[in-house]
């Protein structure tokens, strides 16, 4: 099954919320998630967040900086896509 730009855009996003949680212990910056999806403005990226928390793969506290998360819905979703291009 071939994914969407905006299926691919947000698994992008989630696969590099989940490496920077990982990596330094606290999510990325807005400015961050803009440079990771090559994305001209920070609007996509708040476009891609919303979108992220809207179907529960993301969560985030509202009106604080570097609080996304990846959800474990998320991290299926990401397992999903590996099984995926692995078969």
């Amino acid at each position: 099954m071939s994914l969407s730009t905006t299926d691919r855009k947000l698994l992008d996003l989630c696969a590099f919320v989940d490496r920077y949680w990982r990596q330094h212990g606290y999510g990325p910056a807005t400015r961050d998630m803009q440079e990771a999806l090559n994305t001209p403005t920070t609007s996509t990226v708040h476009y891609y967040v919303k979108l992220g928390c809207e179907i529960g793969w993301l969560v985030r506290a509202p009106g604080r900086s570097r609080t996304v998360r990846l959800t474990e819905l998320g991290r299926m979703a990401l397992a999903d896509r590996a099984a995926a291009a692995a078969s």
